[in-house]
């Protein structure tokens, strides 16, 4: 069930431009290998997108982007982060060249060491997005860390949940809910309704979900959609797992043997004039007459 129309849901899309995509804690290969691709197709429509989970990931090295994904939510604010005594410290100051270079500058005290520049760690806070995009939950609460960390954002943030859960989502009005569907179908068909571009690498991640998450497309629950979702990714570049591109080589038509056969002479009719004398009587006119027997 689609809780929100077709219509809706682009001009939803089209009329934003940064995306917040949160996953559950501890994500299934099926969600992780689902909400990527949405990420992609965003960020390859011109939107600001981030994808972010809490917990530990299961093993995505054949996934492709999966160096996108990210633990910490928000990147309004930066981080810089190192080891040092704040009894060493004598003061932070900042500075601006006429390039537009921004630096900040860490004053240690006379005889304390400096900062160790290998040991700088950097990172990202503040969520902010103009959709958060949330995956298989009934509350944010479910959310977990992400939760905790960003509450004050998450209450007030516009939220489009997607589900494949039986029972109703209630939390928020904008719901994309399909039960029983495997999330790489729905989010194949949310990518179709709100027109956004998908590239082959991401189709063709979205077809490697669909066929583990129906075994091979052997489950029962495999139908028209399924075929219909398969269709929509390879018509944009997609690839059957295991097989691979390959490059078209000019048909040609087989020979036909050649077989060496004797020559037969093929006889000829003479044009030449017979010689021989013709008969006088031949040369006379013909007079024919009747016999009157009476």
């Amino acid at each position: 069930m689609e809780e929100n129309g077709q219509s809706g849901l682009k001009d939803l899309f089209n009329s934003l431009n940064s995306f917040l995509i949160v996953l559950p804690p501890d994500p299934d290969t099926d969600l992780v290998s689902s909400a990527l691709p949405l990420h992609l197709a965003l960020k390859n429509s011109n939107k600001q997108s981030q994808v972010s989970y809490s917990g530990t990931l299961p093993p995505l090295d054949n996934l492709y982007g999966h160096q996108e994904l990210s633990n910490s939510v928000g990147n309004k604010n930066l981080h810089i982060s190192f080891d040092f005594l704040e009894s060493n410290l004598e003061k932070v100051d900042y500075e601006v060249d006429h390039l537009g270079k921004f630096s900040i500058v860490v004053h240690p005290k006379e005889g304390s060491p400096a900062p160790d520049s290998t040991r700088i760690k950097f990172s990202y806070s503040g969520a902010f997005a103009d959709l958060v995009i949330v995956f298989a939950v009934s509350s944010l609460e479910e959310l977990g860390p992400v939760y905790a960390q960003e509450k004050k954002f998450l209450d007030s943030a516009k939220v489009l949940c997607i589900s494949n859960h039986l029972s109703p989502v209630n939390f928020t009005g904008n719901v994309f809910q399909q039960p029983n569907v495997n999330y790489a179908e729905i989010v194949t068909s949310l990518i179709q309704k709100t027109n956004l571009k998908i590239s082959p690498e991401a189709a063709s991640n979205l077809i490697q979900t669909i066929y583990n998450s129906t075994g091979n497309l052997t489950h029962p629950k495999v139908g028209a959609t399924t075929f219909e979702s398969l269709a929509f990714l390879l018509r944009h570049g997609g690839h059957i797992p295991g097989r691979q591109a390959q490059p078209l080589s000019p048909f040609s038509f087989p020979q036909p043997p050649l077989f060496s056969q004797p020559m037969i002479p093929v006889p000829t009719e003479s044009n030449e004039e017979d010689d021989s004398p013709v008969p006088p009587d031949w040369q006379m006119p013909k007079i024919f007459r009747a016999n009157n027997d009476k």
